[in-house]
């Protein structure tokens, strides 16, 4: 098994030096549909990846001219998210590749930046669901598909998730099996590829206690890698009808996996398993956070819950907020070692739903008032998903209903980091901070104003969050600056300008091509 050795957003947090009492918040900058209206009229199991090249890739689900059957699609931007190429299809067949109660499209990447994408495939009959695979390259030519499962039995395999092991070409698949007993008894499998995803290993069991007996329900597994190597899968459990949360973790061999440790204090009944998954994450700080809807006090909620000792057990349960329907809860650790979920919840009085998300800044132990992830249309919204670029920009997607279709959204949203101010009444000391030309050649000019004398400092990072140049450091007084970056020596790429204060600090993404 290989280590992950990965790039820490709390270490950037340590280089841009930041003051006491710092908040942040998401402002939406644009939605957009990325379907095209051109593909069908349903779309589902909605997903994305952030590349390490800074790439976007979304994948879903297309009926077409085979409702109720879909294909895969996808979709990449190069311009972080400004603009999408053409949908592209992935799977090799000719529909059959998932149905909507199996919306779950898998994607990660390999070591070459390859996309490696997994789903629900029925090309050999829709009573015999298999989870295959097929990796898309630089030259946008897909490889053979290849299957993932490796059992030839009648039973059904369906709801996967891969993950890469940090930068290496070592790729996990999890997924919900019925392999071990007829009419659906459902257990967690995994599998492993150590070649970017061309063969996987044989399968092993993660959910190794006895289940119930489960006849319908999706209960996707979710998974990350801990620092030391291990995958932790977590899942829904269904034991006697009662709904609970677990994860496991596996041997630093991918041999198998440990008991099952239970991540929620309590379970709730319902006859069906919910059409949810947990999410889990290793902080930076080593500790473990899961978080979960709940319906134990009459209507869904999400919780989370944490665990200090690498996953050996898990303490008391947060209430993330709320007043309404939650489901479908996503985690990704931002700035300065906080935590962000996001979440489906209905709209008061409506079964229509928004995206919204709270930040956590102690790792999951409090978390503060809910903010709008998704615009304001009335829709239904589901198969959430999000991702973050490591310093600036919060990318989600998400299917929705708002023009009677079901179509796939994507939204991007720009951190803002505040420090507070002692001073309620004063202005924040920044009104603006831009750069002309951008994207750039040679150099650009980066303006600022500000409403009030204070001490500044002007920096370009580069996307590993190293500092590359400090244009401005020192006491500026109110007014308009601007300064010059010369960057004729610097390669091309993605750059951060970042300009700090005493109570404030925003951040630009700045384009070098040359």
């Amino acid at each position: 098994m290989h280590k992950i050795f990965k790039f820490s957003v709390f270490a950037f947090a340590l280089i841009i030096l930041a003051t006491a009492n710092i908040n942040a918040q998401f402002s939406l900058i644009s939605v957009e549909q990325l379907n095209f209206d051109t593909l069908g009229t349903c779309q589902t199991g909605a997903n994305i990846l952030h590349t390490e090249q800074g790439n976007i890739v979304v994948a879903w689900g297309d009926a077409q001219e085979v409702n109720p059957y879909f294909n895969v699609f996808m979709a990449v931007s190069t311009d972080f998210g400004q603009t999408f190429c053409e949908p592209i299809k992935v799977n090799d067949n000719v529909g059959y590749a998932l149905t909507g109660g199996e919306d779950v499209i898998g994607i990660a990447e390999n070591s070459l930046g390859y996309q490696v994408f997994c789903w629900t495939d029925m090309r050999h009959g829709t009573s015999n669901k298999d989870v295959y695979g097929r990796i898309r390259g630089y030259n946008g030519m897909f490889s053979p598909v290849f299957r993932i499962n490796d059992d030839q039995t009648f039973f059904h395999q369906y709801l996967p998730r891969i993950i890469q092991v940090g930068n290496s070409d070592t790729l996990i698949a999890a997924w919900q099996d019925g392999r071990l007993c007829y009419q659906g008894c459902l257990s967690v499998f995994a599998s492993m590829s150590t070649d970017g995803g061309q063969n996987w290993e044989t399968n092993i069991r993660a959910s190794v206690q006895p289940f119930g007996n489960e006849t319908s329900g999706r209960c996707a597994p979710s998974m990350a890698v801990g620092n030391d190597g291990r995958v932790m899968v977590a899942f829904r459990n269904n034991v006697d009808h009662y709904r609970e949360i677990y994860s496991a973790r596996s041997d630093s061999d991918f041999t198998s996996f440990d008991a099952p440790v239970q991540v929620d204090s309590s379970g709730w009944w319902l006859p069906v398993c919910p059409a949810t998954s947990p999410a889990i994450i290793q902080h930076s700080s080593g500790d473990w956070v899961c978080a979960y809807a709940n319906g134990r006090t009459g209507t869904y909620k999400i919780y989370t819950a944490r665990s200090a000792d690498n996953g050996i057990s898990f303490g008391d349960e947060t209430l993330v907020g709320g007043d309404q329907w939650q489901n479908y809860p996503q985690l990704v650790e931002i700035g300065y070692g906080w935590l962000l979920v996001a979440f489906q919840e209905k709209l008061p009085n409506q079964e229509n739903t928004r995206i919204v998300g709270s930040i956590s800044y102690d790792a999951g132990m409090t978390w503060g008032p809910l903010f709008q992830i998704s615009d304001d249309a009335v829709s239904v919204k589901s198969n959430i998903q999000i991702a973050y670029d490591g310093i600036n920009n919060l990318y989600a997607v998400w299917v929705d209903n708002r023009s009677g279709d079901k179509n796939i959204f994507f939204a991007i949203l720009e951190a803002q980091v505040t420090s507070v101010d002692n001073n309620a009444d004063r202005p924040e000391s920044i009104s603006i901070l831009r750069a002309y030309s951008n994207p750039f050649n040679a150099q650009t000019v980066i303006s600022y104003t500000l409403s009030h004398s204070t001490r500044i400092n002007l920096s370009i990072y580069n996307i590993m969050g190293q500092r590359v140049a400090t244009l401005v450091e020192g006491r500026k007084e109110i007014g308009e600056h601007s300064v010059i970056w010369n960057a004729v020596h610097k390669p091309s790429g993605i750059y951060f300008a970042r300009l700090e204060t005493s109570d404030r600090i925003k951040s630009m993404k700045v384009i070098l091509l040359k």
